[in-house]
């Protein structure tokens, strides 16, 4: 069953806060956005749709632990360092995801513009006296949002 990001905060405020937990966290988070970031390579972008659900639970489960984190006032020098080097290697595929996030909408966006220019090409019916195409809006058949 799916948990809301509420029950996610919840479950994390009622559970004994450590380091581990938070170390896994950001792992689970890494991995998650490491195998979309390869499906995105890959152009597999519905296998990357089906992995948001789960992305967005492991990252409010993360905020949430971060949150916890800032309560607890004291973390030895290892866990710091070993925080640190997990964060770090968070931005760094966090980054690349973006990237390849802003290619694949840049993908959807070229695909939509051309079913567009097909479906309106075909409703094209001759041409004006100023030598211009007229298209004929009887016959155009697909109207779409460009927020989609």
């Amino acid at each position: 069953m799916k948990q809301t990001s509420e029950e996610a905060n919840y479950s994390v405020q009622n559970e004994e806060y450590s380091d581990d937990l938070l170390l896994k966290a950001l792992d689970d988070a890494i991995n998650i956005m490491v195998q979309e970031n390869d499906f995105l390579r890959q152009d597999e972008f519905a296998k990357a749709v089906d992995l948001l659900p789960k992305k967005t639970e492991l990252i409010e489960r993360l905020n949430a632990l971060i949150t916890a984190s800032r309560d607890k006032k004291e973390m030895s020098a290892e866990m710091t360092d070993a925080i640190k080097s997990m964060q770090d290697k968070f931005n760094q595929v966090s980054e690349e995801n973006m990237h390849l996030l802003k290619g694949a909408l840049q993908i959807q966006a070229t695909v939509m513009k051309i079913l567009v220019e097909s479906a309106t090409q075909d409703s094209q019916q001759g041409y004006n006296r100023s030598g211009s195409m007229v298209a004929d809006s009887s016959r155009a058949f697909l109207s779409l949002n460009n927020q989609i």
